[in-house]
């Protein structure tokens, strides 16, 4: 089976919605303006973070391009910048404002191995939180993530894995980042395993079905197999 079917025609299209569910998307901070309730300080403002997965409101078809894989030969790969979220707030109290900007990049890499059956599936999210003051101050808070998944032809050979190297950024915002990924990921994880399970069975336009057996790709990407029909 050649690449432009197995992958292009099959497998990318099952991806796209790895691709979409992991898409991390700026929010409206939240931003506020405390100082009345801080007598003793010429101006206080309360604020932080605010970010989703899987809901970008530029594009919520799940089957918009916007998601689709490019083919860079060996692998296939996908990296958008989503579009930044930014928030103001007046402070009477030293005649300023605060402001508040929020962006992210989501990435996706899908190889396979020449002369096996092993599928990687890598990911990565940046997200940084910028506030500054009209008066000359700014603080910035970066967060990175990154994943993986390893599929073979008939079994996947680990669950989900996942590394956050964290630079200056407060451990609640860590903890949800987590614990998205500890469940929804899995559940992106476990729909994948759904479309694929019916993978050993190939349908060819004859009568009958084929199993195939000793599946593994080639160098450039083409499916290798032995069939059996199977009536």
């Amino acid at each position: 089976m050649n690449r432009e079917l197995f992958w292009g025609s099959w497998m990318l299209d099952r991806l796209r919605k790895l691709v979409r569910g992991t898409d991390l998307i700026p929010q409206k901070a939240y931003l506020e303006d405390v100082s009345a309730q801080c007598p003793k300080y010429a101006s206080v403002v309360s604020t932080g973070p605010s970010f989703a997965f899987g809901t970008n409101p530029d594009h919520p078809n799940p089957d918009d391009s916007y998601f689709g894989l490019t083919d860079k030969g060996s692998s296939w790969s996908w990296s958008k910048s989503a579009t930044p979220s930014t928030v103001s707030v007046a402070v009477p109290s030293t005649k300023s404002s605060r402001t508040v900007t929020e962006t992210a990049n989501s990435a996706m890499r899908v190889t396979f191995v020449s002369g096996g059956q092993k599928i990687a599936i890598t990911g990565s999210n940046s997200f940084e939180f910028h506030y500054s003051s009209s008066e000359g101050g700014y603080a910035t808070l970066t967060t990175e993530t990154s994943w993986h998944l390893n599929f073979a032809l008939g079994a996947v050979s680990d669950g989900p894995g996942m590394e956050l190297p964290v630079r200056r950024f407060r451990q609640s915002y860590l903890g949800h980042t987590e614990n998205w990924f500890n469940n929804s990921l899995a559940w992106l994880t476990n729909d994948l395993i759904s479309a694929l399970k019916h993978h050993h069975k190939l349908y060819l336009p004859a009568s009958g079905v084929f199993l195939m057996q000793d599946a593994k790709f080639n160098k450039r990407g083409d499916l290798l197999l032995g069939l059996h029909y199977n009536g």
